[in-house]
């Protein structure tokens, strides 16, 4: 069941979506789903703190076609290289 507005996951993965990023999320649900998952993960915190730097940023989609912060690259940065552990 999708969050109510105003949950991090909610509103981030509407202007995920919005992006269209051809490697992106697909759907609301699933990317709510995946959110919640990064959230309680090992990285959560990386997560957090990219989660609140891009909070109301634009939103576009990198040459990979994955959505991308472009005013929070070095929290991007340091989350992603956290996952790739």
């Amino acid at each position: 069941m999708p969050a109510a507005p105003g949950d991090k996951c909610h509103d981030g993965c509407i202007e995920t979506l919005a992006a269209k990023c051809s490697n992106g999320p697909t759907d609301q649900a699933g990317c709510e789903a995946t959110c919640h998952s990064l959230e309680t993960g090992p990285c959560g915190s990386e997560y957090a703190t990219f989660q609140a730097c891009a909070q109301g940023k634009a939103l576009s989609c990198s040459a990979q076609g994955l959505p991308t912060v472009a005013a929070c690259a070095d929290e991007q940065t340091t989350f992603v290289a956290c996952l790739n552990q």
